[in-house]
């Protein structure tokens, strides 16, 4: 008589695509989906997860199935949580496996050893802080808490720079906690974490929260993964991959600065982690709370298509109206060579400093200047792996280039006609600001805020706290000080050069320019007094300007939506991006143009290129993009699927694909 016997698909945490089939040894009654396993696959011990078990007669398989090695002694994984690793392989046309590996990380981390210490930094601090909303503030959170935290739903909260909106998520976060559920809270850079972090502790209750980012060690991301399987952490603040938790009891979502491009994960396996969320929140039933100032445009369009629900806070907490905005027009101005800062910008730091007022200088470049070039024979100094200036970082000395990590020493003679004493920067970064701050204002204590020098958790914690403490008289920085800092005395925002975000052929430039120039102006006054901020632009007259002048966020996204429709862009229809990259450009650009050809012809679908990527050569590699545009009701990932399965991609030229691209360079 045949025996029948249990048998498992296991996905496993490696770059597969095929679930593999295991027996279920006599003696594991309690495998379950979603049991975390150890398997010997090609000879090698391997770590996965069941996704199904069948009941089979042992002869209806031709080989010897191998048995399941070692059961974890972990809670499951719940159906809708690999349901959701499935559903965004599929959407993002990447492995199976490699999503089941962000979910479990590796090997060590299941095996880590956790004692009931490990969680105690967790704890959130007994004595919290009462927190009033206002009316307006109140009506928000009781509509949300109208729709149900039981059911899938999509809220935006767009509201004024200090308008409260994290009070609000805060205050919907608690009522998830009182109801023993969990809460995620992602956040786009790791310096805005370490400030809100702490004002997370002291605001929500009874709860273990837990900070999720690259930043964390080994040791500290297997405390934090098991201390979420365990259900011993109910609230996460971190960044993308925090999304793939395993959490038991998930009721809420939150996106802080929803707009922000860094959600969009460019490297590895390709996604949205705001988008996900919100599939995520779809699969497992629960609520998306969506929270920024300048919404992204299919965000927005989505609001007014009532597919997510609006809710707006158009004024500050506080009462303090939002700062003015002027436009300084530097064709209008005299400067001295190598002065960037203007003297209007420059009186009114000078007014701070006598009040004891905190000021904002924001510049969008590291480093001291971007170009280097030779007076003598015109030489422009570039990486020698890709097609970008080398930027002069002084206080290294060093030339670096900021896309594949090349340096040098600073150059003292041209390379090529070998004069010296005629290298000249062009063009300041944030180093060479500095120096013209500390010129003019040599009693003033500077913080600079830049990736080059908060490049940690512990150095971002200490100089937030510094500038709290009232210890820095100037703050200076890149794009990090747009996203959500609150510094309470910050009274003067000034903008070196406006200019710089306005070229390029990227769909989104316009958007992101807006963005970071009215989130970094809304730092300005945001406790006691209207503050001020100016916008050095040799564009006055441009449009966007006299939006963001305007504070009128309505009035740009309405004719963005509108050009996006006459161009048939997103949120009109869809894009794709196949980008192909190899050592040899001749190689590449034959290849590009050859599978272009073997497209199938669709009359929904555009293939758009193949044409060399803006950013043509990174890290020794060429560069090609094929962009292509669909209804929004088209399967992309099977027209594209179809047309690469019939494809023989040759060893030497590495393919991507790109569904929903943010970044076309």
């Amino acid at each position: 008589m045949l025996k029948e016997v249990r048998v498992a698909s296991v996905i496993l945490a490696l770059p597969l695509e095929q679930e593999f089939s295991y027996k279920i040894p006599d003696k594991q009654q309690n495998a379950k989906i979603g049991s975390i396993v150890k398997v010997m696959f090609r000879n090698r011990e391997q770590i996965g997860v069941i996704t199904k078990i069948d009941h089979i007669y042992e002869d209806t398989f031709d080989y010897e199935l191998k048995e399941i090695s070692d059961f974890y002694n972990l809670p499951q994984l719940s159906g809708k949580i690999i349901d959701f690793a499935r559903w965004m392989a599929k959407y993002n046309m990447v492995c199976f496996g490699n999503v089941i590996k962000m979910l479990l990380l590796n090997k060590k981390n299941i095996e880590y050893q956790i004692g009931r210490e490990n969680y105690a930094n967790y704890n959130s601090i007994n004595t919290t802080i009462e927190v009033q909303l206002s009316e307006l503030q109140h009506n928000v959170v009781e509509k949300i808490q109208a729709s149900g935290f039981n059911r899938f739903a999509v809220h935006l909260i767009q509201g004024a720079t200090g308008s409260g909106k994290t009070e609000v998520y805060l205050e919907t976060a608690q009522k998830i906690i009182d109801d023993k559920g969990e809460v995620l809270i992602l956040l786009p850079e790791v310096l805005l974490a370490t400030q809100l972090v702490e004002r997370f502790k002291t605001r929500l209750k009874n709860c273990n929260i837990a900070e999720w980012n690259s930043s964390l060690s080994p040791k500290k991301r297997a405390i934090v993964w098991h201390g979420v399987l365990n259900g011993e952490i109910n609230v996460v603040v971190g960044a993308r991959s925090a999304l793939f938790l395993p959490f038991l009891n998930l009721k809420l979502a939150v996106i802080d600065e929803e707009h922000d491009n860094s959600f969009k994960q460019e490297e590895g396996i390709i996604y949205n982690a705001r988008d996900m969320a919100i599939i995520k929140a779809k699969i497992e039933e629960f609520p998306v709370l969506l929270s920024t100032a300048t919404p992204c445009v299919e965000t927005y369009h989505n609001s007014m298509q009532k597919r997510y629900e609006l809710h707006k806070l158009p004024s500050r907490y506080t009462g303090v109206a939002l700062p003015s905005v002027k436009i300084v027009d530097l064709n209008q101005l005299s400067k001295n060579y190598n002065e960037w800062i203007s003297a209007p910008l420059r009186d009114e730091i000078l007014n701070c400093l006598k009040r004891q007022k905190l000021s904002m200088i924001f510049l969008n470049r590291r480093g001291y200047s971007p170009l280097t070039l030779c007076k003598n024979c015109g030489e422009k100094f570039s990486c020698p792996n890709c097609q970008f200036w080398l930027v002069e970082h002084k206080k290294k000395n060093q030339m670096l280039c900021h896309y594949c990590g090349f340096s040098q020493e600073k150059l003292i003679r041209c390379t090529k006609c070998e004069s010296e004493e005629k290298l000249v920067a062009i063009g300041p970064g944030v180093e060479r600001i500095e120096e013209e701050l500390q010129s003019l204002f040599p009693n003033a204590k500077i913080a600079v805020l830049t990736s080059d020098t908060v490049g940690d958790l512990k150095k971002a914690s200490k100089i937030i706290q510094e500038i709290e403490n009232k210890e820095y008289d100037i703050i200076l920085g890149t794009q990090m000080l747009a996203k959500g800092l609150n510094f309470p005395d910050l009274h003067l925002v000034g903008v070196i050069d406006a200019d710089i975000a306005f070229a390029g052929g990227d769909l989104r430039i316009l958007e992101r320019t807006f963005q970071l120039l009215y989130q970094v102006a809304g730092r300005a006054g945001r406790e006691q007094e209207k503050g001020l901020v100016l916008i050095q632009t040799s564009f006055a007259e441009n449009q966007l300007l006299t939006h963001i002048k305007q504070w009128d966020y309505d009035a740009f996204i309405n004719l963005e939506i509108e050009n996006r429709y006459k161009a048939f862009m997103p949120p009109f229809s869809k894009l794709a991006m196949i980008r192909g990259s190899a050592s040899c450009e001749h190689n590449l650009h034959s290849f590009m143009h050859h599978i272009v050809q073997l497209a199938p012809l669709k009359n929904e679908i555009d293939i758009l290129g193949p044409s060399p990527a803006p950013m043509y050569k990174l890290r020794n590699k060429f560069r090609y993009r094929i962009i292509i545009r669909t209804k929004k009701q088209t399967n992309i990932q099977s027209y594209i699927s179809q047309w690469l399965d019939s494809i023989n991609v040759p060893s030497s030229i590495q393919l991507k694909v790109d569904i929903d691209p943010y970044n076309f360079i």
